[in-house]
C-alpha cells in the first residue's frame, strides 16, 4: 500500500494538480489503447486528449451546481460582484427569439414576463391560467403556498399558452414543460448562447470570488423581470407580491442601479440652485 504522507521536499498539490498528475500517469495506457485501435495519428490524438483534460480541470469550476450539461465558455479570472446580474428587456427578447422550438420560446417568455423561478414556471399547467394572471407555487416556501402573478392585459403570453395547449391536446393538469429543472436550464442557456447573451458568472476559485463567461441562465430572467417591474410600476410592494417574496428587502435588492444609471439620474438633481450662489 502506498504511503499517503507527502514525500520529503515535495510540495502539496491542489486537487486540480492531482487530477492532472493522475491523467499523465495514465498516458502510456491511453497510447497503447489508441495503438490497438489502429489510429494512424495516435500522438496527435493523445495530445488533444491531454489538452482537453487540462482545460476541463482548469475551467470546470465555472459550471453551475445542479445544472449538468449547461453550456459555458472559458472565462477570465477577474473580480466580480454578485449584485447587478440581470438581463435587459432586449436581451430577454433576443433569447426568446433564438429558442429552438415554440415550447422553448414560451418557457423563456414565461420566465421573462412572470419573474418566476425555473421550478415555479415548470409547474405551470392550463388549469393555472387565469383571465389576466397565472397561479404558481412558491418554490422557496416549506408549506404548499401559491402566488398570483398578474400580466399586462396586452401581453400575448396567455393567449399563446392557451393556443399551444389546444394544439397539443394538453389536459388541464398536464404541464406545459414536462421535464426537469436541469433540462430546462440547458434549454435556456442553449438559446442564450445562440442569441449571444452572456454574463460573467460568479465562481469561487482558490478561495477567491472570480467570474467565468457563461450564457445567460434562467435565474437572470427573474432578476430582469423584477427590475423591469420596478421601473414600470415604481411600487416595490407590488413587485414583492409578484415575485412571492416575504421580505421587502429581497425585492429592493433588484432596485440596485448601475453606474451609468446613477450618473443619468444624478444629472437630473438640483442640489445647488442658483440661489445658493
Amino acid at each position: 500500500m502506498a504511503d499517503p504522507r507527502p514525500r520529503p521536499g515535495r510540495k502539496s498539490l491542489s486537487p486540480e494538480g492531482r487530477m492532472v498528475e493522475r491523467s499523465i500517469s495514465l498516458l502510456p495506457r491511453q497510447w497503447a489503447w489508441l495503438t490497438r485501435q489502429g489510429r494512424g495519428n495516435a500522438s496527435a490524438a493523445v495530445r488533444a486528449w491531454v489538452e482537453a483534460f487540462m482545460a476541463a480541470a482548469g475551467e470546470g469550476a465555472g459550471e453551475e451546481h445542479g445544472a449538468p450539461g449547461a453550456a459555458t465558455e472559458a472565462g477570465r479570472a477577474e473580480p466580480v460582484s454578485r449584485r447587478g446580474l440581470f438581463l435587459t428587456r432586449e436581451e430577454m427578447a433576443a433569447v426568446a427569439a433564438a429558442a429552438a422550438t415554440e415550447r422553448d420560446r414560451l418557457l423563456v417568455r414565461a420566465l421573462a414576463e412572470t419573474g418566476a423561478r425555473l421550478g415555479e414556471a415548470l409547474a405551470l399547467t392550463p388549469a393555472r391560467l387565469g383571465p389576466d394572471c397565472v397561479v404558481l407555487p412558491v418554490e422557496a416556501r416549506r408549506r404548499a403556498e401559491e402566488k398570483t402573478v398578474y400580466l399586462n392585459p396586452r401581453s400575448p403570453l396567455l393567449p399563446d399558452l392557451r393556443r399551444y395547449a389546444v394544439a397539443h391536446g394538453l389536459a388541464r393538469d398536464a404541464r406545459f414543460w414536462p421535464f426537469t429543472r436541469q433540462r430546462g436550464h440547458t434549454l435556456v442557456t442553449r438559446a442564450a448562447a445562440a442569441a449571444g447573451v452572456f454574463r460573467l458568472k460568479p465562481a469561487t476559485r482558490h478561495g477567491a470570488l472570480t467570474a467565468v463567461r457563461a450564457p445567460a441562465w434562467p435565474h437572470l430572467f427573474r432578476h430582469g423581470a423584477a427590475k423591469a417591474m420596478l421601473e414600470d410600476s415604481g411600487d416595490a410592494v407590488f413587485v414583492r407580491d409578484q415575485l412571492g417574496h416575504r421580505d421587502l428587502q429581497e425585492t429592493l435588492h433588484y432596485a440596485a442601479r448601475s453606474e451609468a444609471e446613477r450618473r443619468e439620474k444624478a444629472a437630473r438633481l438640483r442640489i445647488a440652485p442658483e440661489t445658493w450662489r
